[in-house]
């Protein structure tokens, strides 16, 4: 999990340009939160050695139907744009804890 928010973070201070409308932003924020939820549960089973065969991080973007180059955008996008990204990390937030909330019960 350190290694992926160190990797944000420099991805953050390289980039330099934005893209899309506030609708496909819209749309791309769900997709972006479905993809770093996935990404985190992801880095998490691997930390607990219950690796899952042959998924990485480019295997989990391209299941939701987007390159690793639309991704790297998308991550510009959000360097140039801090408070659509931290709005996303809320969103990635909530839907990690309805995931805790739903393995654990309450």
């Amino acid at each position: 999990m350190r290694n992926l928010i160190l990797y944000i973070l420099l991805l953050a201070i390289a980039s330099a340009c934005g893209n899309g409308s506030e609708t496909e932003q819209a749309v791309t924020d769900s997709l972006m939160t479905e993809i770093f939820v996935d990404l985190h549960l992801l880095q998490a089973r691997n930390s607990l050695e219950l690796p899952l065969s042959g998924l990485t991080r480019d295997s989990v973007i391209t299941y939701y139907g987007m390159t690793p180059a639309e991704f790297e955008t998308q991550m510009h996008y959000y360097a140039n744009h801090p408070a659509a990204y931290s709005a996303l990390q809320n969103k990635i937030t909530d839907r990690l804890g309805a995931e805790v909330h739903s393995v654990r019960g309450y």
